[in-house]
């Protein structure tokens, strides 16, 4: 009976979880905030949804900063082309390296990412979907 009762809380507690999920506030949309200035300093602009061309708003090859609730990914290029970057939270582009070299046996940056965006996307799962997955994997 000892073995069998945290087995039983394991196999639960991904129930548990999505009853508390349902029953909480809904969850927060992904948004992010780009700035044309380091430190989240300068000229702003939110963006909710994906944005294939951030040229379209005139923030392509513009964003120096940004801070998020969530994850978002950048694109150097168009259609969500090219090289990418992610993360939480805030993040100053001109501190990020995207490109590496060597110079006298050291290696250094050689280009980042400051100025160097033209499309963002957000994650598009929903966790819905997720519950969906853990339920038919646990066969419930």
């Amino acid at each position: 009976m000892r073995i069998l009762l945290p087995i039983l809380a394991i196999c639960f507690l991904p129930l548990i979880l999505a009853i508390s999920l349902k029953k909480s506030s809904t969850i927060q949309k992904c948004c992010v905030t780009v700035y044309d200035k380091i430190n989240l300093g300068g000229a702003s602009k939110e963006f909710c949804e994906n944005v294939p061309d951030l040229g379209v708003y005139g923030w392509s090859d513009r964003v120096s900063s940004w801070q998020s609730n969530c994850s978002p990914s950048f694109f150097e290029n168009g259609n969500y082309g090219g090289e990418s970057i992610s993360g939480t939270s805030n993040k100053d582009l001109e501190h990020t390296c995207r490109i590496y070299g060597k110079s006298r046996g050291t290696v250094i940056c050689m280009q980042n990412w400051d100025n160097s965006i033209t499309s963002l996307k957000f994650w598009e799962g929903k966790w819905e979907d997720y519950w969906k997955i853990v339920f038919e994997y646990i066969e419930f």
